[in-house]
């Protein structure tokens, strides 16, 4: 019996494991966000040129965001709303990736943006896979990674780089996506 200790193995235990594949897409902003990237990187070379780390930093995190299909802004009174484009490349690749796995096979998305999380949620409805959630507002992260775990037609786990990325133990899945860069 194993009591309050931890099993850990080295590389060289690991001979029976497929080798890891890293697949990068690149992707090309849609018509409808191209001017937005155009434009925010343009502010990001200037704001970088001036050493405006701040601004920099803001226009970085808006080309991320624009890169995802979606936009923050700030309307009247500093309150910040979102836009969603319409056509999302990085979404078509998600599904390509998840439409080509083996139906028995499980994945898990990691994602940085709340806003992604709906967005990835709201793709996989549309697909009809089943999926559990994980992101800082969910009211029983326990449940829904128990659900990823042990119901088999839980296909798909969407979990927030920072909620979920420490002390879980993801093994049940075999395809794992980065959606967006963590911080």
């Amino acid at each position: 019996m194993i009591q309050n200790c931890s099993i850990s193995y080295g590389i060289d235990d690991l001979v029976d494991m497929p080798p890891k594949r890293y697949i990068k897409v690149k992707l090309n902003p849609t018509d409808e966000s191209k001017g937005y990237c155009e434009n925010t990187l343009k502010l990001l070379k200037e704001a970088v040129k001036a050493k405006a780390v701040n601004e920099a930093e803001q226009n970085y995190i808006k080309l991320r965001q624009l890169a995802s299909g979606f936009m923050t802004l700030k309307g009247e009174d500093n309150e910040k709303f979102q836009i969603k484009f319409n056509d999302n490349p990085k979404l078509d690749a998600l599904q390509d990736i998840i439409e080509g796995m083996p139906p028995d096979k499980k994945i898990v998305i990691f994602h940085h943006f709340v806003m992604t999380n709906e967005l990835i949620s709201d793709r996989l409805k549309q697909m009809g896979v089943k999926h559990a959630r994980i992101y800082g507002k969910s009211k029983d992260p326990i449940a829904e990674l128990r659900k990823f775990k042990s119901e088999p037609d839980t296909r798909a786990l969407v979990i927030n780089s920072r909620s979920g990325s420490s002390s879980l133990n993801l093994q049940s899945a075999n395809y794992l996506v980065f959606f967006e860069q963590p911080d």
